[in-house]
């Protein structure tokens, strides 16, 4: 869900000659100049608007289904947003984003689209209580539970589609000798986004912003207002090279597809790579199961609040001080990591 990005092709690997003096001095002269600082903050800080928006996501999308009515067996289902647009979205604009010809760069254009639509679908969701009674919801919620797990979906598909060329574009801007240092770039932008968007969402956020009507309008306004302005630094500061006129051919006349573009690459990919894979598999698995409940079970099993009380009770002002002191533990959390 917060992870991974565009596939790109992997290159037939022979041991021979990639150990060869001549392979590592043929890499330093060919690899190109160094990317600008500037564009490498540009990627960090646009990560850092995505990571942002996943912990808002992470720390308040269970509380707020929970409290218009919805089951948590719904709960969990309605989660399956997040891997299925990975494994929809990532592949398939990692692969148009490849054969882009766009003046305005391959991923750009792609960075542009999905923040705005993950920003429209931002707002929607932190109103979709007020939405479904605009719409003539009653008590039962049922508007405001169709207009709020369809922005949730659609949000996780929008941010899957802007993260992926993201990623990806810290491999187009940095040659290889500088990608150890763009990765570190990129890593303080992700710990610094999931600190901060945890970290607000620790906050009574309300009792500053006293014009939304509870914490859930007003942490997905705030983070939806970071996602916009990092993801316009990102576009401003990582500055591509459009495609050049042979490259543009080439697109032009490949026959390969997203499906064979990803089965060569799977076929071609070496042994580390699938132990990683692996790696991140499991570990996944086990993140899952932690962050869906993580906020809303502190609240309601540790402080002993509850979710479905009326808004205003004591029950549901523990419940919520719970879910503030579980996304604080998720802000010290990504300290840590």
């Amino acid at each position: 869900m917060v992870g991974g990005g565009a596939p790109t092709p992997i290159p037939s690997y022979d041991p021979n000659l990639a150990e060869s003096d001549d392979a590592i001095k043929g890499l330093t002269e060919d690899e190109g100049p160094l990317a600008p600082k500037s564009s490498l903050f540009g990627v960090a800080v646009g990560l850092l608007g995505m990571q942002f928006a996943w912990s808002v996501q992470i720390g308040y999308v269970t509380k707020a289904l929970l409290e218009l009515g919805v089951s948590r067996q719904f709960v969990a289902l309605a989660w399956l947003a997040g891997p299925i647009a990975g494994i929809v979205m990532q592949p398939i604009v990692g692969w148009y984003s490849d054969r882009n010809t766009s003046r305005f760069g391959r991923r750009r254009p792609y960075i542009v689209v999905g923040v705005i639509l993950a920003v429209a679908m931002m707002i929607i969701f932190g109103f979709g209580d007020k939405i479904g009674k605009v719409l003539g919801d009653t008590d039962d919620h049922k508007r405001a539970i169709i207009v709020s797990v369809t922005a949730f979906w659609c949000l996780d598909f929008a941010i899957n589609a802007a993260q992926g060329p993201i990623r990806t574009l810290l491999v187009d801007i940095a040659p290889p000798s500088q990608q150890a240092e763009g990765n570190s770039y990129l890593a303080l932008g992700t710990s610094l986004g999931n600190f901060l968007g945890s970290l607000m969402g620790s906050l009574d956020l309300k009792k500053v912003f006293t014009f939304f009507h509870n914490d859930v309008s007003a942490i997905y306004t705030l983070g939806a207002i970071v996602l916009l302005a990092t993801s316009i630094v990102c576009v401003i500061f990582s500055r591509e090279t459009p495609a050049t006129d042979e490259e543009i051919e080439a697109i032009q006349n490949s026959t390969e597809n997203g499906f064979s573009a990803l089965k060569r690459a799977c076929s071609e990919a070496p042994s580390a790579y699938w132990k990683v894979y692996g790696i991140n598999c499991f570990t996944w698995f086990a993140w899952f199961t932690l962050f869906i409940y993580g906020t809303s079970w502190v609240g309601a099993e540790v402080m002993g609040g509850s979710e479905s009380a009326e808004e205003g009770t004591e029950a549901r002002t523990t419940y919520d001080d719970g879910v503030r002191l579980g996304n604080l533990g998720f802000s010290l959390q990504s300290v840590v990591s």
